[in-house]
């Protein structure tokens, strides 16, 4: 970048330039992201008149590195976790509440006024447990939970042991039902992790059988849905931090999880996505008629604090994600660059209390800013129309 006077070329004194956009609005070029501002889209008249009395507003060429951002809008959701079902019949008298995490010991829901009880473990309860049983691994599972949760069943193995017994009488008590010493099928549900009500499909004075479905169930914590154009996978990358703005006009902070990749997806005849990859690709060969398939690129973000989402599923919300910066450069306010001729672009320059109007080159604008690669220096006075 040149720092001699020869460098900045004056267009005029003391003269007030009328700007006309017939293109691109140079102070709208933030409305979609980053963007590269060219020449060509700008015409300008100009009139000479005398400068008005009060000082023009002004402020200093910066010298300053450009963050770049993608700004699009997001889906905050909970990722489906499948069903929340019962191996225990009877009528319904408190339903699953949606928005319950269930942690190892948490109602899942009562029936009968009993409750169904959430321990950890990845494999379905298919049978009572109690003494003089037979060896499984499903006995191993709860023994192993009921030992994670402080409980003692003895030594953690696929046999159900008098200790184990004392240690399910010690479980019953601690929950509030009776110390039978054995745990019928329908008394637990396994859950391999910490996993969120979504949905209940139950109500009370409901009648279920076994194996009946009682709602859905959800990651824990709620996840961002971010579609970008494929082009975008230059810039956005996981780990880049993100501000997302909420309903209430609250911005949180979050980082990228994940990037990617890159999927075909339908669109309808107005150009909204719709379906799956696999019915993008099925549509765009079916013929005449079918929509036509676009690619996108996939996002997924996580909230720093997840408890920000709360209430907020199938909420759209407006997100910024960091993008990478340009080296150090010149920087100006957007606002402060007009048309000059030939199809040039200026700004006005305060110089010892006249104001000149001085060509310059632009670079990339971002953020209510744009690289100025010739015509000023830092420091100078650029003014800033109000």
């Amino acid at each position: 970048m040149s720092t001699e006077d020869d460098g900045a070329r004056p267009v005029g004194r003391r003269r007030i330039v009328t700007l006309i956009v017939t293109g691109v609005a140079l102070a709208g070029a933030l409305a979609g992201g980053v963007l590269f501002v060219s020449g060509g889209a700008l015409t300008a008249g100009a009139a000479d008149e005398e400068p008005a009395a009060a000082a023009p507003s002004s402020v200093p060429v910066e010298l300053r590195a450009l963050q770049h951002q993608v700004t699009t809008r997001g889906t905050i959701s909970y990722e489906a976790r499948g069903k929340l079902t019962t191996q225990r019949a009877g009528t319904v008298t408190t339903p699953p509440q949606v928005g319950t995490v269930l942690t190892p010991g948490t109602a899942v829901a009562r029936i009968d006024d009993v409750p169904v009880v959430a321990l950890r473990g990845a494999l379905p309860a298919w049978r009572s447990f109690e003494p003089e049983m037979a060896e499984g691994t499903d006995v191993q599972q709860l023994e192993q939970a009921l030992q994670d949760a402080g409980f003692r069943p003895g030594k953690v193995d696929r046999a159900f042991t008098s200790s184990t017994e004392a240690a399910v009488k010690s479980w019953q008590k601690a929950i509030g039902v009776e110390q039978s010493g054995k745990v019928a099928l329908g008394d637990v549900v396994f859950l391999p992790e910490d996993l969120r009500v979504s949905g209940s499909t139950v109500d009370a004075g409901d009648r279920v059988e076994a194996g009946a479905q009682l709602g859905t169930l959800g990651a824990q914590s709620a996840s961002l849905s971010v579609v970008l154009k494929p082009g975008d996978a230059e810039r956005v990358h996981a780990e880049a931090r993100v501000s997302v703005t909420l309903p209430s006009g609250t911005a949180v902070p979050g980082t990228v999880l994940s990037v990617g990749p890159v999927r075909q997806e339908a669109s309808s005849a107005n150009g909204a996505s719709g379906g799956s990859g696999a019915a993008a690709g099925s549509a765009s060969g079916s013929g005449e008629g079918a929509a036509p398939s676009k690619a996108e690129l996939p996002v997924t973000v996580q909230l720093d604090d997840p408890a920000a989402a709360d209430g907020l599923d199938q909420s759209v919300v407006k997100v910024d994600i960091e993008a990478g910066a340009e080296p150090e450069a010149l920087v100006v306010p957007v606002a402060a660059v007009m048309a000059a001729s030939r199809d040039g672009f200026a700004v006005q320059v305060v110089e010892k209390g006249d104001v000149t109007a001085r060509a310059v080159e632009l670079g990339a604008s971002v953020d209510g800013t744009v690289v100025v690669t010739s015509g000023l220096r830092e420091g100078e006075l650029v003014v800033v129309p109000s």
